[in-house]
Order: C-alpha cells, then structure tokens, then sequence
C-alpha cells in the first residue's frame, strides 16, 4: 500500500492558509477505505494540495479494485453527501468539486478559496 501527500504551495507560506477543520476527512478516508485490494494488486492513495490564486486546489487519487463492486449512489454516499452540505454553507458557489470514477481509478478535485492567516 503506498500512500503521498504533497503540497506545493510557491509563493506563499502554507501554514498562513487557513482552512476549516476536517474538510479533507472525508475524501481520504474514502480512499483508503476503497483502495484496499486483498488480492494483492497495488493499491495507493495519493493526495496533492497546491495554493495559486487565492485557491487552494485538493486533489486525491486512489486505485480501485475493479471487481469490488460497491453500490451505485446517484450523489455519492453519506459521508460525501454530507461535505457537500458543508462545502455549501461555507463557500456558497465559490467553489468547484469533480469526482471522476472510471474501472482503476477514483479522482476527488476540490477547488476552494483561502483566507490568510499573518501574525503580527
């Protein structure tokens, strides 16, 4: 199992983002939780957070097992379900989520602004 987080943030001092707690849980935990393959192909989660333009640009990808076959929800399950709730109430329409599934592989990208945070 391999499991990357990056973060590229040019320009800007990454710990000077603010961002409301536990927004990403959810997409990381379902990844986990999805690309979990018992039959012994590799499986990964690979997590990549960049800041350009007063965005903050999430994006996560995991393996999925093809023959695992996990019901077909027209929004997603709860957990996603409830993030969106969420990420409505705090960016209105400000912000954009893909979420792009094929056989192999499932993709979460997440664009959101950022509010800076400078001690003085």
């Amino acid at each position: 199992f391999s499991f990357t987080v990056t973060c590229q943030t040019p320009g800007s001092n990454a710990a000077n983002i603010l961002i409301p707690p536990n927004l990403f849980t959810t997409f990381v935990e379902n990844a986990i939780k999805h690309s979990v393959d018992l039959s012994g192909n590799e499986a990964y989660v690979h997590i990549l957070i960049t800041a350009e333009n007063n965005s903050l640009l999430f994006s996560c990808t995991n393996s999925v097992n093809p023959e695992d076959k996990y019901p077909e929800t027209k929004n997603g399950g709860l957990g996603l379900t409830n993030v969106k709730r969420r990420l409505n109430l705090l960016y209105d329409d400000k912000y954009s989520l893909a979420c792009q599934d094929n056989s192999t592989t499932y993709n979460i990208n997440l664009s959101i602004p950022y509010d800076l945070y400078y001690s003085r």
